[in-house]
């Protein structure tokens, strides 16, 4: 079991790496970064490394990159662009605005940062745009000069220049309360919690820098067993718990004021804090953000807000001491424009703080507080020449974008804020420089940011020279989605320290080959484990993808992981509808069967039949209608929108003219069949009837699909053949899940292949035989003459049918049109008199009935068969439906949903599988008495119908996407059976328990149709 368990893992990694291969084999014109591993890619690379090692890592690939490039997962490639050409072409395309899913990692859902969907994160930035705008920008200044006053205040007393401090944690102090204070119109340090809050926003950064740059923890399942997640978890519920509180608090307050708060005058307006615009912004449907929505918001701007202009506030400083003609010079600018104690704090004087933005922004290129971002793409795209699909993420690299030498010079890394004079700025390509990323999806508190840092930095400078020992060299630098420094952000006067990193080497101390054999086995285990975290995470993405299923109730028995694979394991294709008809058999409305981790959704109650069939998005049909190959053919064409334009052309082949032109052919060779079996009818000679009927039908659908007349077309009998072996491939692989994945190597791919040219080829010989019958045939008999456009046969329809943009069907599509006409008219039709000679000669009395009634209609030979004739057939067609009903021919259908819809109450995604199970369906005691699997045509007297449910019977589909056609199936059939019975009794020794159904598409004896026949007397 567990050699079997490993083998279906191993089928599925393998399937799952070479689908990932395949749908990334776009990139093979985009260079590698080098080293590049075989299977694993660049994981590797940062494989046991911190988020400093790692961060470095990244850095060195990214430099090496010159417009484009990629990193590996795996078989999944990242696109990675370096230039500002293609930067600009990413960040401005409207199709670009989604984001990957490792922002999912924020797990903050609608926040303007961590929003996935460019589309919902439009709507949410239109909404929140007036947060910032310049007068709620211009009311925030006061809040901001108070509390950087009270950081200067706060720095006096560690003023010694002896005293060495981290300069960072009283700024992130300041920033978080000036965060609070105009985020949420409350001094930070007043709220209770507000320590906790600090701390534990702390850890969550750190956490999710450290997700980001550890491959093992992407996997959801793996991380939440990791000592990270539960850490992570403790301290997201202290922040959120903090959030809400300040939220459902305000919420409260605003109401509290009533309609009149938004009539206020202008002061009050411009005083307003961003939560209450939050709190009072109304989307498009006259609603407000959810309790959530301002949660995930308030959450996203405090973050941001803090961490961004705090990180870049002690760059600055550090950068300042080190350079102290740079300090000098902003030292002297905010004197000159602060030159007394009255000057105020304004837009205007801020922005006369020209040199100190320059410093400021010279700080944000080296140090771009976020280094790394990424695009997803939402369409298919080309980015510099390169063809570039759907869902692709792009990553793109603000660190080593603004260290580029053709860009800012041979020495990028040396701090010189003249790189943004004004004419520096304009040489510049435009993306060149992008601290608060660019295009529409840019920083939408950019303009706060800077304000805050030129406060900060001039109250700081107007108190303080900063000194420090530390030089540029000496900042390590990690990822915790800002970009952080290894150690303390000092500033001094005249004290100094150095740190001195121990790293302890573990070494496995190995001589001679064992060397060799030490790193393979390693390899192969770093192997395995990524690929077992590969199946994993591919078997959790399903799991979780298809949770909405966890209220319909599984089949039982059901086994962990592999949910129903095992009941089909090494069964045949009788043994296979067995289990599966147990399986659906305890379904009341609806099921489901698990394939693993993917659910099909089975039904079997009429109710959800009708549901499911009469709703005109439900035409789609799921992926195993592809095992058939038979293209855009009605049966096989998976596209309900396709199947509607082909099913109406197709429609005048079965129309009322067509189907009576049929009858004489039908009749014809009916009687053909008799003469075959004349010999047979000593009433002592055991024949299996289907091969009789197979080829009747077949002759009859050829001669009324194909208009060949003669006994027997060229190559007839190996179409039979044919035909018996696709659909024979074809059930065994629905049943074995093994050969969905890896049927191209298989046996029967090959056995299938040499079958299905050669029924091809039988049918393309016959398409292009009457093509040219037509085209040498005059125009007038195509067109005038009323008798002969009757007379045509499908082909010639289909030939001359014209699709709504005025061209035909071409060669593939006529073979695959015709090829699912002749093979759905053969084998249901052979199929259902089959039973039905079986039924007849296990029931005398009915077979009795039939006859009586076929000699009452058909009374001499003169009387003709036509559709009036063969309509008078009512028992009949009642027999043939009672063997329908307990053996449809075919005994499953599926749906896939186009879009999301209630099934019974139940809210199914787009995408999914739905199983109608047609088998259990005909058997239902409440539809069809105590005993259902009992013979019984009485059960299709009229009244017995209209007291069913119309959709408790259903032998040919139901709603619009039904079997095209069920009128011509029925007149042959009755054809069929009344020669059959006006010639011969029937006979057999086979009883109701005898039947052994297999799965070939349609339902089949596993043994044959044995019957005995007995000849009549003529009738006279």
């Amino acid at each position: 079991m567990l050699l079997i368990l490993l083998t279906i893992l191993g089928a599925l990694l393998a399937f799952h790496y070479l689908k990932l291969l395949l749908a990334g084999s776009y990139a093979i014109k985009i260079a590698s970064f080098r080293p590049v591993y075989p299977v694993l890619g660049h994981i590797p690379l940062f494989c046991g490394k911190n988020s400093h090692e790692a961060f470095a890592t990244a850095t060195r690939l990214f430099a090496s990159v010159d417009r484009m490039g990629k990193i590996m997962l795996g078989p999944k490639p990242l696109i990675v662009v370096h230039h500002p050409e293609v930067l600009q072409q990413v960040l401005s395309r409207h199709d670009l605005y989604d984001k990957p899913f490792f922002y999912d990692f924020l797990r903050l859902g609608s926040g303007l940062i961590t929003q996935r969907s460019g589309e919902r994160w439009l709507q949410a930035r239109k909404l929140l745009n007036p947060t910032f705008n310049t007068r709620m920008l211009t009311g925030f200044l006061p809040i901001m000069d108070t509390e950087a006053r009270r950081l200067s205040d706060g720095l006096v007393p560690l003023a010694d220049g002896r005293t060495e401090i981290d300069i960072f944690k009283h700024i992130s102090s300041c920033t978080l309360s000036m965060v609070f204070s105009t985020t949420m119109g409350q001094d930070g340090k007043a709220i209770p919690g507000q320590q906790d809050y600090v701390r534990s926003l702390e850890i969550l950064m750190n956490a999710v820098g450290e997700r980001i740059m550890n491959v093992n923890h992407f996997f959801g399942p793996i991380y939440r067993f990791s000592n990270a997640y539960r850490v992570h978890d403790k301290a997201r519920e202290v922040c959120n718990g903090f959030t809400h509180r300040i939220v459902q608090k305000r919420r409260l307050e605003v109401q509290a004021l009533g309609e009149n708060f938004q009539q206020k005058d202008e002061y009050i307006k411009q005083s307003l804090n961003s939560l209450d615009q939050i709190i009072t912004i109304k989307k498009q449907d006259g609603t407000g953000f959810s309790d959530s929505e301002v949660d995930e918001h308030l959450y996203s701007l405090i973050g941001a807000a803090n961490d961004t202009s705090a990180l870049t506030a002690s760059y600055a400083c550090l950068y300042l001491a080190m350079y102290p003609d740079i300090q000098d010079k902003v030292i002297s600018e905010i004197d000159r424009v602060f030159f007394s104690a009255d000057v105020e704090v304004n837009l205007d004087t801020l922005k006369q703080l020209e040199y100190t933005e320059m410093v400021i922004k010279e700080v944000l290129r080296l140090f771009p507080a976020v280094p790394l971002g990424a695009r997803q793409t939402a369409n298919d795209i080309e980015l510099d020449g390169i063809r570039i699909p759907k869902d692709q993420i792009i990553i793109y690299n603000l660190y080593t974008l603004h260290r580029r030498k053709d860009i800012w010079g041979p020495d990028p890394d040396r701090f010189d804020p003249e790189r943004f004079q004004p004419d520096a700025i304009k040489a510049r390509h435009p993306f060149a420089y992008l601290p608060f990323s660019g295009g529409l999806r840019n920083c939408i508190g950019h303009r706060y940011a800077m304000n805050s840092m030129r406060i900060m930095l001039l109250r700081i400078l107007q108190k303080f020279e900063i000194k420090t020992n530390m030089k540029p060299t000496d900042l390590k630098l990690k990822f915790e989605i800002t970009l952080k420094l290894e150690g303390p952000h000092r500033r001094a006067k005249q004290f100094s320290a150095n740190f001195f990193p121990r790293k302890v080497d573990k070494q496995c101390h190995v001589t001679g080959s064992a060397v060799k054999s030490c790193k393979c086995e390693t390899m192969l285990l770093v192997l395995l484990a990524v690929v077992g975290i590969l199946l994993l995470f591919q078997y959790i993405k399903l799991l979780l993808s298809n949770s909405y299923a966890d209220q319909i109730p599984a089949l039982q028995p059901v086994y962990p992981v592999l949910g129903h694979i095992p009941h089909f394991w090494g069964k045949n294709t009788h043994q296979a509808f067995d289990s599966i008809v147990k399986l659906l058999g305890s379904v009341e409305r609806v099921g489901k069967l698990m394939i693993g981790p993917k659910p099909l959704i089975t039904i079997s109650h009429p109710d959800l039949m009708q549901q499911v069939l009469t709703r005109n998005d439900l035409y789609d049909k799921p992926f195993l209608y592809e095992f058939l190959r038979l293209g855009n053919g009605l049966i096989s064409e998976r596209s309900g929108e396709r199947w509607l334009q082909t099913r109406k052309l197709l429609g005048p082949t079965f129309n009322t003219g067509m189907l009576t032109s049929f009858l004489s052919t039908m009749d014809a060779r009916a009687s053909k069949m008799i003469t075959k079996l004349e010999p047979l009818a000593d009433g002592h000679t055991k024949i299996d009837i289907y091969p009789f009927v197979s080829t009747c039908t077949l002759e009859i659908a050829i001669s009324t699909t194909m208009g060949r007349m003669e006994d027997e077309v060229p190559g007839q009998q190996d179409f039979i053949r044919g035909l018996e072996i696709i659909m024979n491939a074809v059930g065994a692989r629905v049943v074995n899940i093994n050969l969905w994945l890896f049927y191209q190597f298989s046996k029967a791919y090959e056995v299938e292949e040499r079958a299905r040219k050669i029924c091809y080829d039988f049918t393309n010989k016959i398409i292009e035989e009457r093509r040219l019958e037509l085209q040498n045939q005059p125009k007038d008999c195509l067109v005038d003459d009323e008798f002969i456009k009757k007379r045509m046969n499908t082909l010639d329809q289909i030939l001359t049918a014209q699709k709504s943009d005025g061209t035909t069907f071409s060669n593939m599509d006529l073979i695959y049109q015709l090829f699912t006409i002749i093979s759905a008219a053969n084998d249901t039709s052979a199929l259902t008199v089959s039973y039905t000679c079986l039924y007849l000669g296990m029931n005398p009395d009915i077979q009795e009935k039939v006859l009586s009634e076929m000699n009452q209609v058909f009374y001499s030979p003169e009387v003709e068969i036509n559709l009036d004739t063969v309509k008078q057939l009512e028992y009949t067609e009642m027999v043939i439906k009672e063997a329908l009903r307990i053996c449809p021919t075919a005994p499953f259908a599926g749906r896939q949903t186009a879009n999301e819809f209630l099934l019974d109450g139940i809210p199914i995604p787009k995408g999914e599988i739905i199983c109608m199970d047609l088998y259990n369906l005909h058997r239902r005691k409440e539809f069809w008495g105590a005993d259902p699997d009992r013979f019984d045509p009485e059960r299709f007297r009229p009244e017995a119908v209209e007291r069913r449910h119309p959709f408790a019977f259903l032998p040919f589909s139901g709603g619009s996407r039904n079997c095209i056609g069920h009128r011509y199936a029925m007149n042959a059939m009755k054809i069929m059976l009344l020669r059959l019975l006006q010639n011969f009794e029937v006979r057999t020794n086979l009883k109701q328990a005898d039947f052994k159904f297999r799965f070939e598409i349609t339902a089949k004896l596993e043994g044959p149709h044995s019957v005995w026949l007995v000849k009549r007397n003529k009738v006279s």
